[in-house]
């Protein structure tokens, strides 16, 4: 359906471009309208080498208009363009929508026009004539700024290990959270998506491997799941020694994100819509009554108990496939409370403009997610605003403000917990119910039991019967900033700048209760058989979380000789938080007419509450040089202090350099035309983490322990452990090597890196090394580090061939991580040092046994050469269908000492991702493929009861196979040895997304005062690969649960449009 639909949409644009052409007269090559363009140009233009000495400035006094049109390479007219008069930079205008301009200027004067992108120029002004001028693109300016840690540098100096992505790549589709579009875009950035709950879908990220990255949006910390990926205008993710401008915080990474903001150019309308449908990447189906029925023989005979007491007979168990006899059913409950599509939308408008004086910004976004539950089963809303405007105050002082506003509603049914209780509601309540069952009775009145303590998915799904999870967040964000250039140093400024930042967040739990009943057809009567286990209950929950941020600044630049450029910033920042919180319940409600705490039973009040704030004061240096381009250093130096620590321990101080050297740019490689760029970097970098232990230094207490005084037992504080006022930061140290290339005008282009992370000072108690009679609760210190290393490679190419413009780039990137030293028992055991001794060893490692087959005779498990020691070295319990091992060390028996190390972790260790953009006249298409290899997953086939379990376990006569994926019912206690039959390595490849879209000719939407009109379709997680595709499960599914236990990743397939005027 998903291709179908792909289809369908192709053919309605190639259609109405078809159509379009028709209203092209004579249907003119728009090739040849180009060159007549070009011809025309160059006929009128004005050499752009203009001697401006042979302009007469007193002649300037008599003024004359001059007029012209502004467009590129291909004729499109470039809208926004600056047009100045040559030495008069206070006479100015823009190019309008077609890219017109009319200015007045001073006889014989000389005009200026530039653009962000492309060449500048320099025309005479000539009276009476339309100047038509074309503005080349400049390949060296494109994408050349890209932002860095408190500011941006141009890509050509950069030094560091910095990735960036700009707002096309991750706007191709709609999705509801910009994490899930990062996945495969950016070399070294690892993702993993485990869940598919609207509101809660967010992918983990993780920089090679080191751990959650600090994320930093607009100058402060926040949530990147809290944006809608239209408001973003880069992401850049520092990896290497760049980071350690952020000091205390960035010893995991970190990801910049900038928002737009308004340019110079004529207001400017954009608006985005999109209508989606979301569908489950796997759908794991609950057994029948059949299958469940057949497994409670098989698990009978396998227990040894009679035969002529078997819980089913066989023709019991063909009533229920034949599905004929009303008294042996088949209820499809997945069916009645899960859909197969749930809907979503995605809506934004955008204005922006300005002149060199002020320039604006305004966004509004909506969008709305539904659950794939049938009825009434919840949604996401979600609304984000943004304004902002950048003003010149004076020709010295430029004022900036920005306001942010969020706000997110999460709707849910609080049936068995929670959509979000994955062993609760998915396990117990949708894969739980009996089939046996019917889901509705002849009173519509009465809710039909389907045999489980929720009572029935049917109630638990709808959230006007079960009750519901009510759950909002606000964020509202100002930010103020202003910078004054100084009049007599030139390239010196001031800027400071503070950011408030507010988060309100509230809870409300509504738990209904209803009774359940069966139906006996037989005498017409009804049996009340319990209510639903949750009993009605109330709860109310608050918090109130405040960020300030100030930053002043010092900033240089200069220039010398057109050879020695020099920028330098000085920096203070000072970082406060502070936030509380309290909630409340009740239970014992006689009614759940009036959803107030109130009104429940005073005996079963319980209530809590917490406050906490935290500071953090931290001066910043940096220090860039570079000599034309060729040779560059750049030089940081960061000192934080926390107030996580005790006095003398506050201050941590990072110092970062790296060099680079572009070879591109010797004069030895001049004669050798192929290299645009070829810049070598090397770097090293420390950065920290203060989040280590919460003010560990002070003695903490709690109030919960019991003191005997006299005959009265009395509530009173106990101390929670010794403080340690030693306790400091973790220390990261990382070094970095890396090169940039590009080969024939990006026909190659790419990057290579190596790293090796040291991170020390990991907090831990002595747990293991000392004896546990030590007398008390060990303080926190900083015991323990680790290693991390690997490598990233990114390639491209980008041309053109004929009329299709391409640019196709794939990633790949490796990374683990050993222990350096841990804190840990002296073992002397030469298999406990292989298995337990974590230090000189991987971080992820899995010890297990490994699989060597079922047992499919009797007659096997007699001639086995091995016992288990577990069973006390007798094979007599063992029956064909239960696993057997590998005995290791050949000693006959199957202990602890035969196991090895059989998996990895649940993070990949490898990454890659492939971008394929392709642009044909009107039509665009992009694709990409995402995927991760070098990852373990434990797949626990029993954990629910679903049709993959019931159908795949073993038997004598319908899966006699060594290899089945389940071991038979009720077997050995040894099939539950932790080993590679259920730890399963793990590799994928996943279309990650993909559009279609087509935009309408502007000799269409210039009629009607449309500047652009491009429609699409495109669609996300629209096909997988994967290892694991035998158990018909996600290869990103969350661990620790049984198959389908948990709210599936989801597809999506949109169609929208973007309009511009």
């Amino acid at each position: 359906m998903k291709c179908t639909l792909l289809v369908i949409v192709f053919s309605a644009c190639f259609a109405f471009a078809s159509t379009a052409n028709t209203r092209n007269p004579g249907n003119t090559d728009l090739t040849e309208v180009t060159l007549e363009t070009n011809a025309k140009v160059n006929d009128q233009r004005i050499s752009t080498e203009v001697d401006i000495s042979d302009s007469n400035l007193n002649s300037q006094q008599q003024k004359i208009n001059v007029t012209g049109k502004i467009v590129d390479a291909t004729g499109e007219p470039i809208i926004g363009a600056t047009i100045v008069e040559y030495g008069v930079p206070t006479n100015g205008t823009i190019s309008d929508v077609d890219g017109n301009f009319s200015i007045s200027v001073g006889q014989n004067a000389a005009l200026e026009i530039s653009y962000i992108g492309y060449i500048s120029q320099q025309v005479k002004a000539v009276k009476g004539r339309m100047l038509e001028i074309i503005l080349e693109e400049d390949r060296e300016v494109l994408d050349e700024v890209v932002v860095v840690g408190y500011g941006q540098q141009r890509i050509a100096t950069v030094t560091g290990a910095v990735s960036q992505i700009k707002t096309d790549k991750i706007t191709v589709a709609p999705q509801a959270n910009v994490t899930n579009m990062l996945a495969g875009q950016l070399p070294g950035l690892v993702t993993k998506q485990t869940s598919g709950i609207p509101g809660a879908d967010n992918s983990s990220l993780n920089i090679r491997g080191f751990g959650s990255p600090l994320v930093i949006v607009d100058g402060i910390e926040t949530d990147l799941n809290t944006l809608d990926a239209n408001q973003i205008e880069t992401i850049s993710i520092l990896k290497d020694g760049a980071a350690s401008i952020y000091g205390a915080r960035a010893g995991h990474g970190v990801i910049l994100i900038t928002t737009k903001r308004g340019k110079s150019s004529k207001p400017t309308v954009t608006i985005n819509s999109s209508y989606t449908l979301q569908g489950s990447t796997r759908v794991i189906r609950p057994a029948s009554s059949a299958e469940r029925a057949q497994f409670e023989v098989d698990k009978w005979i396998n227990s040894e108990r009679p035969l002529d007491q078997l819980p089913f007979t066989e023709e019991e168990i063909q009533k229920f496939k034949d599905g004929t006899d009303p008294k042996y059913l088949n209820t499809d409950w997945f069916d009645a409370s899960i859909r197969r599509f749930a809907p979503q939308q995605n809506q934004n408008v955008t204005l922006s403009g300005g002149n060199e004086a002020v320039k604006y910004y305004g966004y509004f976004g909506y969008n709305t997610q539904e659950t794939i539950l049938k009825k009434n089963g919840g949604n996401y809303d979600r609304y984000n605003f943004q304004t902002n405007f950048d003003a010149k105050v004076t020709e010295r002082v430029t004022l900036s403000m920005d306001m942010q506003y969020f706000n997110e509603k999460r709707f849910y049914p609080s049936g068995a917990d929670g959509v979000g209780t994955n062993n609760n509601f998915w396990r117990d309540l949708i894969y739980g119910a009996d089939p046996t069952f019917p889901s509705s009775l002849p009173d519509s009145e009465k809710m039909a039991y389907a045999g489980i303590p929720y009572g029935s998915p049917i109630f638990g799904t709808n959230s006007d019967l079960s009750g519901y999870q009510d759950k909002n967040n606000n964020i509202t964000q100002l930010k103020g900033e202003v910078k004054y250039d100084f009049k007599y140093i030139p390239g010196l400024n001031a800027k400071g700048s503070v950011i408030f930042r507010n988060n309100s967040y509230d809870q409300k739990v509504v738990k209904k209760q209803m009774d359940f009943y069966t139906y006996n057809a037989d005498n017409d009567q009804y049996t009340l058989v319990r209510s639903s286990q949750d009993p009605k209950f109330i709860s109310k929950a608050s918090s109130v979380n405040k960020k300030i941020v100030q930053q002043y600044s010092l900033n240089y630049t200069k220039s010398l000789l057109d050879a020695h450029n020099l920028s330098a910033m000085l920096l203070y920042e000072y970082h406060y938080e502070n936030g509380n919180s309290v909630d409340a319940s009740r239970g014992g409600f006689k009614s759940m007419a009036l959803e107030e705490l109130f009104a429940g039973d005073p005996s079963t009040s319980a209530n809590n509450s917490s406050s906490y704030d935290n500071g953090r004061t931290s001066w910043i240096g940096r220090l860039n040089y570079n000599y034309m381009d060729r040779y560059m250093v750049e030089t940081i130096l960061r000192a934080d202090a926390s107030s996580r620590f005790a006095k003398g321990y506050r201050w941590g101080y990072f110092p970062s350099i790296s060099l680079g050297w572009n070879v591109a740019r010797e004069n030895f490689m001049s004669d050798l035309d192929l290299f645009d760029n070829l810049k070598a970097r090397l770097s090293y970098g420390s950065s920290g983490y203060d989040a280590v232990a919460n003010f560990a230094y002070l003695a903490g207490y709690a109030y919960d322990a019991t003191y005997t005084i006299g005959n009265e037992l009395i509530s009173a504080l106990v101390p929670t452990g010794l403080p340690n006022i030693n306790l400091t930061w973790e220390t990261m140290k990382i070094y970095n090597a890396g090169i940039d290339f590009s080969i024939m005008d990006r026909k190659l282009y790419g990057e290579f890196e190596l790293f090796y992370r040291l991170r020390s000072g990991i907090p831990g108690s002595r747990t293991k090394s000392l004896p546990s009679t030590f007398g008390a609760e060990l303080p926190v210190e900083n015991l323990n580090s680790q290693s991390a290393k690997g490598f990233e490679l990114r390639l491209g190419t980008t041309g053109k061939l004929g009329n299709v413009i391409y640019d196709v780039t794939g990633n790949i990137a490796q990374s683990r991580s050993k222990w350096v030293d841990m804190d840990e028992p002296a073992y002397t055991d030469p298999d406990e040092i292989r298995m337990y001794k974590n230090s000189g060893s991987y971080t992820d490692r899995r010890y297990g046994y490994v699989f060597d087959g079922l047992f499919t005779s009797q007659e096997e498990i007699n001639e086995w050469p091995y016992t288990f020691e577990s069973l006390n070295n007798d094979n007599s319990s063992l029956r064909p269908g239960d696993v057997k091992y590998k005995d290791l060390n050949d000693d006959g028996v199957i202990n602890w000492r035969d196991q090895k190390e059989i998996g990895k972790g649940a993070v990949p260790h490898w990454t890659y991702g492939l971008n394929v953009l392709l642009k044909y006249n009107n039509f665009d298409f992009s694709a990409l493929f995402q995927g991760a290899f070098d990852y373990t997953t434990y797949i626990d086939l029993e954990g629910a009861p679903t049709s993959v379990f019931y159908s795949n376990y073993w038997h004598s006569e319908r899966n006699n196979s060594s290899t089945a994926l389940v071991p038979r019912p009720s077997g050995s206690s040894t099939n539950w040895l932790y080993s590679d039959y259920r730890n399963h390595n793990t590799a994928y490849v996943r279309l990650k997304n993909m559009s279609l879209g087509y935009e309408l000719p502007n000799l269409l939407l210039s009629e009607i005062g449309v500047e652009r009109l491009r429609i699409y379709v495109a669609g996300t997680n629209l096909f997988t690969l994967s290892t694991l595709d035998k158990f018909g499960i996600d290869p990103e599914m969350p661990e620790g649960y049984g198959i389908g236990v948990y709210y599936p990743q989801q597809f999506t397939m949109s169609l929208g449009c973007n309009l511009t005027f």
